[in-house]
């Protein structure tokens, strides 16, 4: 019901923080959210009309390799527009931050972070479901057009 009331308010794009496909690292984050949930709001958000964009965090502390190297997989089949693989950050004065002497990402988080961004825009799921938006028309199709246009970028 919120995002069908999101849709009347004509909002038309909204990024959501998956942050890890990792229970244990979603529930540090304060994210316990099933892949289930985020599965189904992707759905209605396209259903409503909605440009959807999953956010991930690449080198959380306590994230295994498993749930790490699953998350473009999980992006294509849960359906997002689009999805941002960024490199975890230590900020200083956050709870993940202790231990950390610097607030750079890690090389390989950085590494990891650009090859699962262009694995995602160039996968024929993700070309399709955005040619599918950009024929469709409206303002959703203006954003999976512009986002079809960065793909090209890379």
């Amino acid at each position: 019901a919120l995002l069908t009331e999101m849709s009347k308010a004509r909002i038309r794009r909204i990024t959501v923080g998956v942050e890890t496909l990792d229970p244990l690292a979603a529930k540090k984050t304060g994210k316990p959210i099933t892949i289930d949930i985020y599965r189904e709001v992707f759905r209605k958000m396209s259903a409503n009309d909605i440009f959807s964009i999953a956010s991930f965090i690449v080198g959380l502390p306590d994230e295994t390799t498993a749930a790490r190297e699953k998350s473009v997989a999980f992006a294509l089949d849960a359906g997002p527009d689009a999805a941002h693989f960024l490199p975890f950050l230590p900020l200083i004065g956050t709870p993940y931050a202790k231990g950390y002497t610097t607030c750079q990402p890690d090389p390989k988080d950085v590494r990891d972070s650009a090859a699962y961004n262009t694995a995602f825009r160039k996968h024929p799921t993700t070309i399709l479901r955005l040619t599918n938006a950009v024929s469709k028309g409206g303002i959703r199709g203006l954003f999976a057009e512009k986002a079809l246009m960065n793909n090209n970028c890379q």
